[in-house]
């Protein structure tokens, strides 16, 4: 659990929304929204607060989001959607994505830095899914939430910190039934992830004709587009479709691994058993724009303490990252990573990343 302030002074903490993990399950524009997302509970001022177009009342104790920086400003001031209050854990995703649109990009009190980040990282293509909603869902609850029928989002203290299993999360992530003003409008997961331009992938069973192993991240063009520190890296790494072995064991996602989907792992420590592997020797992205920062994790996380890393790769990476440190090349663009994924046979899908 995240906390700002004054660590002394427990009336001066701030409850934020974001958690350890975000950066390894989300994208780095949610993660960064919710690094500056307050979590706090209604009293009797927010209750009786101004609030047009509000539909349901907001109860003593409910749960709120508010941006960190105009929290403590007069309400007159603040801009659209500096507040809200899910009815749902469900829609707590919806929120700071409603924030993200409508508050972050004009609030004044928003540090001029974080506006310019949040709009380079606007220019990328990027997209949701289920698990995404999944892992809101889980962070609420390891945060103490619970929904109480229609009246809103609670904290239960004593739920704090508790891990809860996937068919309890689950419970969470039904749809949920609205009604429909169109008759074309798209339901399915399929007709959504088309809309989106992603090729949708029918479920993994372990009976498809998928191809089944694993494939080096490194293209000879790496180095007419990358650092030698970001070539490297992508020679000790490879893509590979999950076993049952692969699966059994617990990673760095907040969703169900399937059989066949591919992961990012370490290429010295696939060659051993997946128990005896070092800390985030593999990771599973849930799409092809993550690989980028599934291989900064390995690099930041496993490659300095690899017992399976020859003594010879382990010198060349460490020199190779001391030169990077006084500035080589820099990392390449999103785009590289995406379509050298693609030129692997690496395809998005419903489930998580797939061999085409």
């Amino acid at each position: 659990i995240r906390t700002i302030g004054n660590p002394h002074n427990s009336v001066g903490l701030i409850l934020l929304l974001s958690m350890p993990e975000d950066r390894h399950c989300l994208s780095e524009t949610l993660s960064i929204i919710r690094n500056n997302v307050e979590v706090f509970t209604a009293t009797e001022a927010d209750i009786n607060a101004p609030a047009p177009g509000r539909k349901r009342p907001i109860q003593l104790g409910q749960v709120g989001l508010r941006c960190v920086y105009c929290r403590m400003c007069r309400t007159g001031n603040r801009v659209k959607r500096a507040t809200c209050f899910p009815s749902s854990m469900r829609r707590i995703y919806r929120a700071v994505i409603d924030m993200k649109l409508d508050h972050f990009k004009h609030c004044p009190y928003v540090p001029p830095g974080l506006k310019q980040r949040l709009d380079q990282l606007s220019q990328g293509t990027t997209r949701s899914t289920g698990m995404t909603v999944q892992y809101f869902i889980r962070s609420a609850m390891e945060l103490g939430m619970m929904d109480i029928g229609n009246d809103g989002v609670f904290i239960n203290l004593k739920r704090v910190g508790k891990v809860y299993d996937e068919s309890e999360i689950n419970n969470y992530c039904k749809p949920v039934k609205v009604k429909r003003a169109a008759p074309q409008l798209m339901t399915s997961p399929k007709q959504r992830t088309q809309a989106r331009g992603v090729e949708a992938s029918p479920p993994m069973h372990s009976d498809e004709e998928r191809f089944q192993g694993k494939v080096v991240l490194a293209l000879p063009e790496d180095k007419n587009f990358l650092s030698p520190l970001r070539c490297f890296l992508r020679e000790q790494v490879c893509v590979f479709s999950a076993t049952e072995t692969d699966i059994s064991i617990r990673t760095p996602t907040t969703f169900t691994v399937q059989l066949g989907q591919v992961g990012v792992g370490c290429v010295h420590c696939l060659a051993v058993a997946p128990k005896e592997r070092s800390n985030r020797a593999v990771c599973f992205p849930f799409s092809i724009g993550r690989i980028y920062q599934s291989v900064a994790d390995i690099q930041r996380f496993h490659l300095g303490e690899c017992r399976m890393m020859p003594a010879e790769a382990r010198s060349r990476f460490l020199q190779l990252q001391s030169e990077s440190a006084k500035g080589s090349r820099g990392l390449a663009t999103r785009t590289y990573w995406i379509d050298a994924a693609k030129k692997i046979g690496l395809k998005d899908g419903i489930s998580g990343m797939f061999f085409s």
